[in-house]
């Protein structure tokens, strides 16, 4: 008997295993690193409601797909239906999910496969098994489940061996549904040995500034400074800035959206909310724990508050 699998951590071993009545020396246990040295890893952070962070999320794809060469192809992956249907909604890419039947499945990757769109939008129904091999990045929205399901999403990417990325899109205040993923997408540390210290046990952990092969690429965290990530980082600024000139208001407080036809005393509302809030924070501005005015951000399409009061 031969029992395979890509993604095993030590720690999970034992329990699968023991559901073929195996005992630990029953059997012979070859494991490998998990670790993909053509893959770069990054956390791109998104603000405000979750709209927003879809936009944010479109402008990523957009700026990433300009990228891509002709044979090559990007997969966005999300943990829920109902994502998955929002970005369809917001950008007609095509969709891949267990909710569409075998035909429409078949229907859109024929279309992706062959490039009449280069961005696939799934669930984790395909996250698994798929083998294109010229998926340059792969980009994961609020990373859903466990980092074993995580793993086999980012494992889409490079295929080919050519390099290639794989961008953790969430917000900094919302922990992902995994504690392991969060330690991984969260690390200040090298995300790839943090990866690796879960699905391969200490003993094939490794840095990767410290790994040698000629494809390396390192994680954000090693490398903070490369050009794919400070790109996905413009992409994402460009469209919170977009937000504030359309009358995107953020606080520390509070965070929502308005138009030209909200009413005056929706304004006043505002105004008294966030002077009263920068009167706090003057107040309070020799306390470590009041964030600096700089993180009070008031953009209008017509209205300027500074005039208003």
């Amino acid at each position: 008997m031969v029992l395979v699998s890509a993604t095993l951590p030590p720690d999970i071993a034992a329990e699968v295993l023991s559901k073929y009545d195996l005992k630990e020396n029953d059997f012979t246990m070859i494991r490998g690193p998990t670790d993909r040295p053509n893959l770069g890893l990054h956390m791109v952070e998104v603000q405000g409601t979750e709209p927003q962070a879809l936009g944010q999320l479109q402008s990523l794809v957009i700026g990433l797909k300009d990228r891509l060469t002709d044979e090559e192809r990007m997969l966005v992956l999300f943990g829920s239906h109902k994502r998955l249907k929002e970005f369809q909604d917001l950008t007609g890419h095509l969709i891949y999910s267990s909710g569409l039947t075998r035909e429409e499945k078949n229907d859109n990757l024929g279309a992706w496969d062959a490039g009449h769109d280069q961005v696939l939008a799934c669930t984790t129904a395909f996250a698994h098994g798929i083998n294109q091999s010229h998926v340059r990045f792969v980009v994961i929205f609020f990373p859903p489940f466990d980092l074993m399901v995580n793993i086999q999403m980012a494992g889409r990417a490079g295929r080919d061996n050519k390099p290639s990325h794989v961008f953790f899109v969430k917000s900094r205040e919302k922990p992902c549904n995994d504690k392991r993923v969060d330690d991984v997408v969260n690390t200040l540390g090298c995300k790839v040995e943090k990866m690796m210290l879960s699905m391969d046990g200490p003993e094939y952990a490794y840095d990767c500034l410290k790994h040698s092969e000629a494809r390396r690429i390192r994680c954000d965290s090693c490398a903070p400074d490369q050009e794919i990530k400070n790109y996905a980082l413009t992409c994402v600024a460009n469209a919170i800035e977009k937000e504030k000139g359309q009358g995107f208001i953020s606080t520390s407080a509070h965070s929502l959206v308005f138009d030209d036809e909200d009413s005056d005393a929706m304004f006043d509302k505002l105004d008294d909310d966030i002077f009263k809030e920068l009167e706090t924070l003057e107040t309070n501005a020799s306390s470590a724990t009041v964030p600096p005015v700089s993180d009070i951000a008031c953009c209008y399409n017509t209205t300027d508050l500074r005039n208003r009061k």
